[in-house]
C-alpha cells in the first residue's frame, strides 16, 4: 500500500483555490500510484478558527464531488481537513474527511482540543478506524497525538497505520514529531502526519511531514518549508 502525504499551503477561508490545491496533489499522487492521500487540519479552508462557523461544511457539499469521483475512478482514498457543521446553534466540528473508493463517505471527528479552539469549535468521539487493502488505519487531527489515550485506544483496536493531520509551528514541531516516533515503537504501528507548508491561522508551520516506521525510524520527511508531496509504501 502506498500513502501520500501533502504538505499544502493554504489560503485563508478560500474554499475553492483550496480545492484546486489539493487537486494538484491529488494528480500527483494519483501519477505516483497511491493508495491513500492524507492532507493535513482543516486543509480545505486553511487553519482559521474565527471563521469556521461561517465556513463549516455538510458531508454532502457540492464541492467535494471531484474528490468522490476521484476518489471512485483512482480507487484512491482521499483524507481532506474541514470544519464541519454540528447541529442548529452548535460550533463545528474540527474534522477529516475520508472518500472512500466505494462511494462513501466517511468522518473523524477531532477528539481532543487546545483549550483557545473550545472558543469555536466542538468535540466529540466518531468514528475511529476503517480498514483498506488489508491495513487497519486510525486518523487523528492535532491536539489528538498529544493526549496518550488517543494512540493508546488506536493499538488497541489493531491500528497498523495512525495517520495524523495537523498544523504544528515551529515551536512544538520537535516535540510532537517524537510523540509519533514514541507511539510507532510504543505500539508496533507506522505513523503518519501531514502538516502545513507554510502559515495558517497566524501560525507558521514546522512541516516535517512525514512517516515513522514500527522501531521508530523516519522514513522519510519533508525538510523544506513549502508546498510538497511524499509516498511512502508500507
Amino acid at each position: 500500500m502506498k500513502i501520500a502525504l501533502a504538505q499544502n499551503i493554504a489560503v485563508k477561508g478560500d474554499v475553492e483555490k483550496n480545492i484546486a490545491h489539493h487537486l494538484m496533489h491529488i494528480k500527483n499522487a494519483v501519477e505516483r500510484k497511491a493508495d491513500l492521500i492524507l492532507f493535513p487540519e482543516l486543509s480545505i479552508t486553511g487553519y482559521e478558527p474565527e471563521l469556521a462557523a461561517d465556513l463549516a461544511m455538510e458531508l454532502d457539499d457540492r464541492r467535494f464531488e471531484a474528490f468522490k469521483d476521484i476518489a471512485r475512478s483512482e480507487n484512491l482514498v482521499i483524507v481532506a481537513g474541514a470544519p464541519i457543521r454540528s447541529g442548529e446553534g452548535q460550533k463545528p466540528f474540527i474534522g477529516s474527511i475520508i472518500f472512500i473508493p466505494n462511494g462513501t463517505t466517511r468522518l473523524y471527528i477531532k477528539r481532543y482540543l487546545h483549550e483557545d479552539e473550545e472558543l469555536f469549535f466542538s468535540s466529540r468521539s466518531s468514528m475511529d478506524q476503517i480498514e483498506h487493502m488489508g491495513q487497519k488505519i486510525n486518523f487523528a487531527i492535532c491536539a489528538d497525538i498529544t493526549n496518550p489515550q488517543h494512540p493508546k485506544d488506536a493499538a488497541r483496536d489493531g491500528c497498523n497505520l495512525y495517520l495524523a493531520s495537523v498544523l504544528i509551528g515551529q515551536k512544538n514541531i520537535d516535540y510532537e514529531v517524537d510523540l509519533l516516533r514514541t507511539y510507532a515503537k510504543e505500539y508496533g504501528m507506522t505513523t503518519f502526519m501531514s502538516n502545513y507548508g507554510g502559515e495558517s491561522g497566524g501560525y507558521i508551520s514546522g512541516g516535517r511531514t512525514g512517516a515513522w516506521s514500527k522501531n521508530g525510524e523516519a522514513i522519510e520527511e519533508l525538510e523544506h518549508l513549502e508546498s510538497g508531496l511524499i509516498v511512502i509504501e508500507v
